[in-house]
């Protein structure tokens, strides 16, 4: 299984063929409101694993399946997206359903606000899909402009954020620059 972060749309055609050559299948979604044309994959050998869907959460918008059936309502008015895989193990004799998220979550020093928020969104949707398939594993990648020690990971990792800091606080990204 392969994540990818800042994959350029110029590039798909290239990762596509490559990644079919390899038994791959590719799944893509662009950012939206943005002006760059990138977004997140993820990729998945079809020998080992069966597709039984794929959704992506256009964090400026909702989430959505392919088939654009909102399954949130909420929304941010900023570029981001994240690409969900829900997939089973052809080799294990049961139904056990594996959830792979991939994202990019904002780069910007002075608003974390915008990364936590991303986050709840992300986590809304991966709750609903675990309810909604019964998923036995959750796996999540991505580029998430945070460092360990930072309140968003503590978030992550404990459950407990201290929402009186500073918004550059939040993700600590200006201490990486």
């Amino acid at each position: 299984i392969l994540c990818l972060q800042e994959l350029d749309n110029s590039d798909i055609e290239f990762f596509n063929n490559t990644l079919t050559s390899l038994n791959h299948k590719l799944f893509f979604r662009k950012k939206t409101g943005s002006n760059k044309n990138e977004g997140c994959g993820i990729s998945f050998n079809i020998e080992k694993f069966n597709e039984v869907r794929s959704f992506f959460l256009d964090l400026g918008v909702a989430i959505s399946d392919k088939n654009e059936i909102n399954l949130l309502s909420n929304h941010l008015n900023f570029p981001g997206v994240a690409v969900f895989s829900l997939l089973e193990n052809k080799s294990l004799n049961n139904s056990n359903k594996i959830l792979i998220i991939n994202t990019h979550l904002i780069y910007n020093t002075k608003r974390g606000d915008l990364k936590l928020s991303m986050l709840i969104l992300i986590f809304k949707a991966t709750l609903k899909i675990i309810q909604d398939f019964d998923v036995s594993d959750v796996f999540m990648c991505g580029d998430f402009n945070m460092i360990p020690n930072s309140m968003i990971y503590n978030w992550i990792t404990t459950n407990e954020i201290n929402l009186n800091a500073s918004l550059e606080e939040y993700s600590n990204q200006e201490l990486i620059e």
